[in-house]
């Protein structure tokens, strides 16, 4: 099918991607829009996917006479339009290479993480010389791709982990799920390797494997006093944080896991033990899981070991530290997370390890 089947049946004019897209968003939310219903939108190389299901008098679609439903690609309606920009494509440089292997645990601004480490390994298409001069500048804007998305629809407003969920609009948001699943975030440049085609980087947010589209150093007219900017309360007011101890057990763990399991981002234990600490101390539990389970036992994964902590008030207490076992994911009801990590059966093998 195509556009002009769904116009054919609605009796309107052809349409712009965007004018459909926004036709089929207005009726998901019940408002006037096409006839029948939507099962299905969903963005595929920077297009716009849909499927349409209503009922449809036979003899008035030219295409689908004996049909009662039509699917197509608006992306062909941009010919209606040749003003507007139908899509935009472009290619990452490069894949990031992260001491964060999941979404969970990974700190929302790579300030508060200032020890987590990553590199960025360029595409064999990009030139070495592109790095030359890079490590002049102390910070980094990265700009990626937010790959592990799993969404087929986006929101105008989003939930904001500081508004305990409370919603803004997406646009006063940092959230992943955006019209265009574009971030940016500052990273400081610890090592420039032009050879190697690899830039290495601390105070990263990033997750393992996400594609990078460009790399902008941070200008002097970019660092501006806090008088000069403005920011909603909810912003600014006091977030709370966890108080970090550590057992003498899973102190001594991380210690025999450096020394026998070289890691990929850290070599220094007093730097990891301080990564793991600030990946944590922030609280990564969702916002369920801080109503369901305010004192609970949770993991992460930190470069190549797993963490395993307890949560009671204003504590998080680090019980354990293991080698992990593998990187592959499973994904439940829209959430990924790595194999075998926080799953019921890993709470009770974990209880029963630590006689808890």
């Amino acid at each position: 099918g195509s556009v002009s089947a769904v116009s054919a049946v609605s009796g309107m004019p052809p349409v712009s991607a965007l004018e459909l897209g926004e036709m089929i968003v207005k009726h998901i939310e019940g408002k006037k829009g096409l006839p029948g219903y939507c099962v299905g939108v969903e963005v595929v190389n920077g297009y716009l996917n849909f499927r349409v299901k209503g009922q449809l008098k036979k003899g008035k679609d030219p295409i689908h006479s004996d049909t009662k439903s039509t699917e197509g690609t608006a992306s062909k309606a941009t010919k209606a339009n040749k003003s507007e920009f139908g899509s935009i494509s472009c290619r990452a440089i490069g894949v990031f290479r992260s001491c964060f292997k999941e979404k969970y645990g990974t700190p929302r601004q790579g300030a508060v993480a200032r020890d987590a480490r990553g590199h960025l390994e360029l595409y064999s298409w990009v030139p070495p010389e592109s790095l030359e001069g890079l490590d002049g500048f102390s910070h980094v804007w990265l700009i990626f791709w937010f790959h592990k998305n799993t969404n087929k629809v986006t929101s105008a407003k989003v939930s904001a982990p500081r508004l305990n969920g409370g919603k803004v609009g997406v646009f006063a948001s940092r959230a992943p799920h955006r019209i265009n699943p574009i971030g940016q975030t500052l990273a400081v440049v610890e090592k420039v390797d032009i050879s190697a085609k690899r830039v290495y980087f601390s105070g990263i947010d990033l997750i393992e494997g996400t594609p990078i589209l460009d790399i902008k150093p941070l200008h002097p007219a970019e660092v501006i006093s806090r008088q000069d900017v403005r920011f909603p309360s909810w912003i600014t007011r006091p977030q709370s944080v966890f108080k970090i101890r550590w057992t003498s057990e899973a102190t001594q763990q991380l210690k025999d896991s450096i020394e026998s399991k070289p890691q990929t981002h850290f070599q220094d234990f007093n730097q990891m033990k301080r990564a793991i600490s600030q990946s944590i101390c922030l609280d990564p539990r969702t916002l369920h899981s801080k109503n369901k389970h305010a004192h609970g036992i949770f993991g992460i994964r930190l470069d190549g070991v797993e963490v395993t902590f307890e949560t009671f008030g204003n504590i998080a207490k680090i019980l354990k530290i293991s080698n992990a076992s593998n990187d592959k994911e499973t994904e439940t009801k829209g959430t990924r997370r790595l194999k075998g990590l926080r799953t019921k059966e890993w709470l009770e093998r974990t209880k029963r390890e630590l006689k808890l």
